[in-house]
């Protein structure tokens, strides 16, 4: 059965559930080139089987793409799998918002260079134009692209770390520092907030 139907040189790279009536629902939506926006569900448009969609993500060159696509403020029940496939290998076994960001809550973006930046989730703002291209979260390198995001939520933290033994201790207890919006060590030049394109 085809959900979706795609051009030849398209893909599906994320799925992200929503209740039908929640008018609060949100997703944040990366670029490979560093560039993020949050636009809420309700204002997608519905579509039947077989649709192709609508364009919520502008790309601006060919070599750009979606990175990812994730869940905020959505009620689900999260369930990380490994790349085995066992649904038990991380399962947070208790109902909560995922992704629910407050304004101190971050999310992390890791570069093709290895480089990797932890951002406030406020700075990102709402967008509600289908073509707007969002606020730029990374000023990369040529030769670098955004690979992939991650959400850093602190209730989760605080559960996992009450819950999880760790294997090694004393290298789990780096913690990266805070680089702040559009910094990034080696590998990119200071944006200052608010910089749009």
């Amino acid at each position: 059965m085809i959900r979706m139907r795609l051009q030849d040189d398209d893909e599906i790279i994320d799925v992200v559930v929503n209740k039908k009536d929640s008018e609060e629902d949100y997703v944040l939506c990366v670029l490979s080139s560093g560039i993020g926006k949050r636009f809420r569900c309700r204002d997608l448009t519905e579509q039947r089987r077989g649709g192709k969609g609508s364009i919520y993500a502008k790309l601006s060159r060919e070599n750009e793409n979606v990175v990812a696509v994730k869940p905020c403020g959505t009620a689900l029940l999260e369930q990380r799998l490994l790349r085995s496939g066992n649904p038990n290998a991380n399962y947070l076994s208790r109902s909560f918002m995922v992704g629910d960001l407050e304004p101190d809550d971050q999310f992390m973006l890791i570069t093709t260079t290895g480089a990797v930046v932890r951002v406030e989730a406020s700075v990102v703002p709402f967008y509600k134009g289908r073509f707007a291209r969002g606020v730029k979260l990374q000023k990369l390198k040529e030769d670098s692209e955004v690979i992939g995001v991650d959400l850093i939520n602190k209730r989760i933290q605080e559960d996992t770390e009450d819950s999880v033994e760790l294997v090694n201790p004393e290298l789990a207890s780096e913690e990266l520092p805070f680089t702040g919006v559009g910094t990034e060590s080696d590998d990119s030049e200071a944006v200052k907030d608010g910089d749009q394109t």
